[in-house]
């Protein structure tokens, strides 16, 4: 392994909108239990945006929209501010997120994928989203040119620089459009093969149609099955 400690040390950053709603306290019942394994879980609440954002002109119409670009910032803010020199692996996971499967079995996920993101130079890997031009599985991961969801994300400190540029100088997109675009083409971003998280049922945040996305995520063939345990 590539970690600086022979146990890595994790930090979960949980990005809450409303937290008080039903969803997001099913979704910290989920995560925050990942603490009682040694874990460090965060919360950011960051309200739904609906004030002024930036707009330039590689922004399509459609994504012209102040929650749009809230879900972006509060994932740049949860990278800039959170990912500490002694964080070894960083995950960021929205207000949604659920486990698939045990905490244990989570988190022994996490460490095993965190070692291939420093031997294979992944910079960024999205556990439990659709990934499509994926090209052969390495120990449980796909590499993918196109990522369908970020409400799992996991990054390792020795490719955060890396991360760190593509924050500070590409603008913004919707998360997802904007992972697929900085990372895609260069073999730079992986899913895992096998989901491990998924999004609880309800509308969305962004202002788009309830949970279409997720209903596909979940009926798709071979797609929500788990790996054995």
């Amino acid at each position: 392994m590539y970690f600086k400690r022979k146990v890595p040390n994790i930090k979960l950053v949980h990005l809450l909108s409303c937290p008080e709603d039903e969803r997001e306290q099913a979704s910290v019942a989920s995560l925050k239990p990942l603490e009682e394994l040694g874990v460090q879980y965060v919360q950011h609440v960051n309200f739904p945006h609906e004030g002024e954002f930036p707009v330039h002109d590689n922004l399509l119409e459609i994504h012209k929209k102040p929650r749009v670009f809230g879900c972006f910032a509060a994932h740049q803010k949860a990278f800039m501010e959170e990912f500490f020199d002694d964080v070894d692996l960083l995950l960021v996971c929205e207000c949604d997120c659920t486990l698939l499967v045990s905490h244990k079995r989570f988190l022994s996920a996490v460490v095993r994928f965190g070692a291939l993101m420093s031997s294979k130079e992944i910079v960024a890997i999205s556990i439990g989203a659709l990934g499509l031009g994926k090209v052969a599985p390495t120990e449980g991961l796909y590499l993918s040119q196109i990522v369908t969801g970020t409400q799992c994300m996991l990054y390792c400190n020795t490719e955060k620089e890396i991360m760190r540029e593509m924050f500070d100088t590409v603008p913004w997109k919707p998360f997802d459009i904007w992972l697929t675009e900085v990372l895609g083409d260069k073999n730079q971003i992986a899913v895992s093969e096998k989901r491990l998280t998924t999004q609880l049922p309800g509308p969305s945040l962004l202002g788009n149609d309830s949970e279409s996305v997720i209903y596909k995520m979940k009926t798709t063939s071979g797609i929500g099955s788990l790996p054995p345990e």
